[in-house]
């Protein structure tokens, strides 16, 4: 492959990651760790970039080097994961997280827009609100991300204001689809529970950190019984289904769409995602989905039985911690 266009294919990849008015140079510079004179003589094709420096440099935005090379096998599709370090954000960190803000506000934006989930575990831009719980469940990924020699425990965790806007900003932006359709895994509450229970007994969370979670998660059942009987989100009065499977999932999907563009979303990590834009892909992935309706009881506006039980289930489970 001729070095032009691997360049064209590179930088406009890299162009179309990072906000408007943002500088691709300061980009570049941040991380690779280089001088912006070095990033300007790469761009103005002076020197040429390195394999490994576009490699690195995909690996930071997320961005597929079978897309930058123009070598897509026929059966592949592309997919881009972000890995947003939340504890220790990097420039390169926060533009992912605003990335994908502006993305959910130009999907949802347009009428007809959708959003679809299923959830073994919470999804982000339900949990978002409330701060006890956000801050747990960063603490859990770094837990598992992390060095298992060099452990934080809750009581260090700290989210910096930035990451805490963003965290805000998404939840408003998904807030602001259509009609929003999610399928709740029937243990997802009792998962988090056990989390919860096996971080405190190895005295990493503290019984008054415990407490603090369990008052969000009380909050959080009861906002989202509210939304259950009414059917839609209190503050954008924008349509909302619940459903509750009675099976377990093995992975969360997530899909974003209006009548022009289309997103789809693997939960991974816990809190980073693998996504694609190409449409065979998202089609998997919401079909997925919707497949799993099949499985599970519509609770939102009608099942007030089922609806009524499900939420007192959630209620002991919580109370008992």
């Amino acid at each position: 492959m001729k070095y032009q266009l691997l360049f064209e294919n590179f930088i406009g990849m890299v162009s179309e990651s990072v906000p408007q008015n943002t500088k691709i140079s300061a980009v570049l510079a941040d991380i690779l760790q280089i001088e912006k004179e070095a990033v300007y003589r790469r761009l103005r094709m002076e020197v040429p970039f390195t394999f490994s420096e576009i490699a690195t440099v995909a690996q930071s935005l997320g961005l597929s080097l079978d897309n930058i090379i123009g070598s897509i096998p026929k059966k592949s599709r592309p997919l881009k994961m972000t890995l947003v370090d939340f504890l220790n954000p990097s420039e390169v960190d926060y533009l992912m997280m605003e990335n994908f803000i502006i993305l959910l506000r130009q999907l949802a934006s347009q009428p007809g827009s959708e959003l679809g989930a299923n959830c073994n575990m919470l999804p982000q831009a339900v949990y978002y609100k409330y701060e006890h719980l956000t801050k747990f469940l960063i603490f859990k990924w770094a837990y598992f991300t992390g060095n298992a020699g060099s452990v934080v425990p809750y009581s260090d965790i700290s989210i910096c204001d930035r990451v805490r806007k963003n965290q805000l900003a998404h939840m408003e932006e998904v807030r602001n689809f259509s009609v929003s359709n999610f399928i709740w895994d029937k243990n997802c509450f009792l998962y988090l529970v056990d989390d919860i229970k096996h971080f405190s007994s190895i005295y990493l969370l503290k019984p008054d950190e415990v407490e603090n979670i369990k008052n969000d998660l009380l909050a959080l059942i009861a906002e989202m019984e509210q939304i259950a009987c009414n059917g839609c989100y209190g503050d954008t009065g924008k349509k909302v289904n619940f459903y509750v499977s009675n099976i377990s999932f093995d992975t969360a999907y997530e899909y974003y769409e209006n009548p022009n563009n289309k997103l789809g979303l693997i939960r991974t990590f816990l809190l980073n995602g693998t996504a694609s834009m190409e449409e065979r892909s998202f089609d998997k992935i919401k079909g997925w989905i919707n497949s799993m309706k099949r499985v599970s009881t519509l609770i939102s506006e009608t099942g007030e039985k089922q609806r009524v039980v499900f939420f007192g289930k959630q209620r002991e489970l919580i109370t008992g911690i």
